[in-house]
């Protein structure tokens, strides 16, 4: 999504007739690809890595491992997303499948992005993507990369393409310092960059796991943390360990 933001933002530039020209550093593989797409030419050194075309997610489940120890878990859906992601029974096929299309929409469209910015089919795209690192020579055999040079060829280049190549230009580096107020309201709110991030379905999903690990967590360190006897209102709804559970906790009876 941040790559996509940027992109969004260098196109409007392109669109506004302004000429784009891309530098890549050591690395601009991935996002650092995406975001190069709307350029009219690419400069990149030949040991600069680039390409990665490619799209993965993964979200973890322990069935298979509890089976090892002989735990299963068993229960009634509503649905098939009832219940999802489930950590300890797997992820059913209906949740799977949303996942990998979702992996696969987001490749089509990098793929379809980069083939529009360098003039290839899906095919061809497809031929030297799926996920591959090139470095910068290569880059530039397979057509990802215009030419060789750093940031001082690109610059000229630019400058040629604004036509004061042959006159007086300099540079201007655009950075925005830190607002030292909103880096404090950013560093009191994890909770909410994360969120933030979570556009995508294995995104949410992920968010939703993390929530289920660390009420796991919470849970297994208030049995392990107490002595003695203990019982549990199993549906009281509140978590091992809470103001709520204790209040319950006394007054039930194995």
């Amino acid at each position: 999504m941040a790559s996509e933001r940027i992109r969004r933002a260098i196109q409007r530039w392109r669109d506004a007739k302004i000429p784009v020209v891309v530098s890549m550093g050591p690395v601009a593989a991935s996002g650092g690809y995406w975001v190069s797409t709307p350029a009219q030419r690419i400069f990149a050194e030949p040991a600069t890595l680039t390409g990665s075309i490619g799209v993965f997610g993964f979200m973890p489940s322990f069935e298979k491992t509890l089976a090892d120890f002989g735990v299963t878990s068993d229960g009634v859906r509503t649905t098939p997303l009832a219940g999802q992601p489930d950590l300890l029974g797997g992820l059913t096929p209906e949740v799977e499948a949303i996942l990998q299309g979702s992996v696969e929409g987001i490749y089509g469209r990098f793929v379809g992005l980069v083939g529009q910015s360098r003039g290839k089919s899906a095919q061809e795209v497809d031929s030297i993507a799926q996920g591959r690192v090139w470095p910068g020579a290569e880059g530039q055999r397979i057509g990802l990369v215009d030419q060789m040079g750093g940031l001082d060829d690109a610059l000229a280049h630019a400058a040629k393409l604004a036509g004061v190549g042959n006159g007086k230009w300099y540079a201007e580096y655009l950075m925005e310092p830190a607002d030292p107020f909103t880096s404090l309201l950013e560093s009191l709110m994890p909770a909410s960059r994360e969120q933030a991030g979570a556009y995508d379905v294995p995104g949410l999903l992920a968010a939703r796991q993390r929530m289920q690990m660390v009420q796991a967590v919470s849970g297994l360190e208030s049995v392990l943390g107490a002595q003695g006897i203990q019982a549990y209102c199993l549906s009281c709804g509140a978590a091992p360990g809470t103001a709520a559970s204790r209040s319950r906790r006394a007054g039930t009876r194995p």
